[in-house]
């Protein structure tokens, strides 16, 4: 009878889910429970000591940093409020060049500051900032909404005369995608470019040996002209086209661009963004 309850109550305990697995010997006195750690749940908690390189002048570029390795990234600014343009564009202050021992999602909130409320999609493992109610009527920045990014059209059927500028805008729309991640393989195509991805994500994706993320986003956009909207009539890698698909620049490629000559390409890429920004 009591081998006939004790098995009932196993079934149970199995069907409720209420069933503890048993621990893992890892060593001869040591034993481990076969669960996975916090961090690996969400990534974001996993606890960062981190000194930003030389390389790394702004906020944006210290985000886009500590994403890296983290399976998140930042979404596309595209449908953001302009303020956060002008905040990702700030030089990073030097208190912050050095943050840590503190969760990677405490450390994103440090670098925007108070004023600014983290924002995270965990399906498609983006991250944003929005201001906080609190500040959004006495320091929201005299900027117009920036122009969506254009609508995906092959360059070889769109009506003679016209430019990149001049195609319908697309209406703002979440970051998704259609079917599992593309693989960013040096040399290789990658596409179609889903609506919400940005450079930076696509570039983060790419393993190329001793080349920095700045020199990764450069070689993307001069491998990839067409994929891009224009403002003064060349490229910026700041308006990547949904729809398009990208050639995929070895690491030969990217060290054609110096480290400097990338950082200072990238940089003048988000003033002219800002300025176009400001202008329409």
């Amino acid at each position: 009878m009591k081998q006939i309850r004790s098995a009932a109550l196993a079934a149970i305990m199995v069907l409720s889910g209420t069933t503890q697995a048993e621990d893992v010997r890892i060593g001869r006195y040591q034993t481990l429970e076969p669960v996975p750690t916090t961090e690996q749940i969400n990534p974001l908690e996993v606890i960062v000591l981190v000194h930003f390189p030389a390389r790394v002048t702004t906020v944006g570029g210290a985000i886009t940093h500590l994403l890296a390795r983290s399976g998140y990234s930042l979404a596309d600014t595209h449908d953001a409020e302009p303020a956060l343009l002008v905040l990702l564009s700030r030089p990073l202050p030097e208190v912050h060049r050095e943050l840590g021992p503190v969760t990677l999602e405490r450390a994103l909130g440090v670098l925007a500051g108070p004023v600014w409320r983290l924002v995270v999609d965990p399906v498609h493992r983006l991250v944003s900032y929005e201001l906080r109610s609190r500040y959004r009527d006495e320091y929201r920045v005299t900027l117009p909404v920036p122009p969506a990014s254009p609508s995906p059209v092959s360059m070889s059927t769109k009506p003679p005369g016209t430019s990149v500028e001049d195609l319908p805008a697309r209406a703002p729309t979440p970051a998704h995608r259609a079917g599992p991640p593309h693989t960013a393989i040096p040399g290789e195509s990658y596409g179609p470019v889903f609506r919400g991805e940005t450079l930076s994500a696509i570039a983060s994706a790419i393993h190329l040996p001793g080349v920095t993320p700045d020199q990764a986003l450069v070689a993307l956009l001069e491998a990839n002209p067409h994929a891009f909207g224009h403002i003064n009539g060349s490229p910026n890698m700041n308006l990547l086209l949904s729809g398009v698909t990208l050639r995929i620049p070895t690491a030969e490629d990217a060290g054609a661009r110096s480290h400097a000559q990338a950082v200072e390409i990238v940089g003048q890429h988000w003033r002219d963004r800002l300025a176009h920004t400001s202008e329409h």
